[in-house]
């Protein structure tokens, strides 16, 4: 847990509550207890090592209260993961976040954004052979909105973590304007790639396992940058 204050605002904890890339499949009473487990780890992590004693005003003992309850009445996995990163996300500081269990599937959606100024956001690159070349997304458009949400500085972290690490998409539906004024409304599909579901964590494979997981790591450390 980072201690390093921030200003970032926290305005999009509702995008926890976007459907999955995952399959929701059915939430077992051991799936609600490790979310529970997860819950108060973050809780005593937060309360330990937060740079601020009064938790920036937020209610840790009654916010933890009420996301335990919501992961009592979960109706799938996606749904326990949200709950415990909304802990952290009621703080709404960058450095302060919930790494979740790596998803079994990994998202590439082609194009990457970046913030001039407070307000104004643009496409950086765009990967060739993507969805987004495909349609036509080049550097220098304008992004508007992600997926119905305004990108700002304050909260592009959030849609980056949201959208790469917490709940990955198949696709995000964005708002551009062209360098010329013109406007327009795109679905860009993602590349899913499937993971393994089971990795060899003792390098008795010569630490290929290893070596995937911590590069992954590295490149989802990346995106939110």
């Amino acid at each position: 847990m980072k201690r390093i204050p921030t200003r970032a605002a926290c305005s999009l904890l509702g995008l926890v509550l976007l459907p999955a890339l995952a399959v929701a499949q059915e939430v077992g009473r051991i799936d609600r207890e490790r979310g529970r487990t997860m819950l108060r780890q973050l809780r005593g992590e937060i309360e330990r090592h937060y740079y601020d004693p009064a938790f920036r005003g937020v209610d840790l003992e009654a916010r933890a209260a009420e996301l335990e309850t919501r992961i009592d009445t979960a109706r799938s996995l996606a749904e326990v993961l949200a709950s415990v990163a909304q802990l952290a996300l009621h703080f709404g500081d960058s450095h302060t976040f919930f790494v979740p269990p790596q998803q079994t599937v990994r998202v590439d959606y082609g194009w990457q954004m970046l913030m001039v100024g407070d307000s104004t956001c643009f496409v950086a690159r765009v990967e060739p052979g993507s969805d987004a070349a495909g349609q036509g997304v080049k550097p220098g458009d304008r992004v508007l909105s992600v997926n119905g949400y305004r990108p700002t500085r304050r909260n592009l972290w959030q849609i980056l973590y949201l959208f790469h690490l917490l709940r990955p998409q198949p696709g995000l539906r964005v708002v551009l304007e062209s360098p010329a004024g013109e406007q327009r409304q795109l679905d860009l599909a993602a590349e899913v790639r499937q993971r393994f579901r089971v990795a060899d964590l003792t390098g008795a494979d010569g630490g290929g396992d290893l070596y995937r997981l911590i590069r992954e790591a590295q490149e989802d450390q990346r995106e939110l940058e």
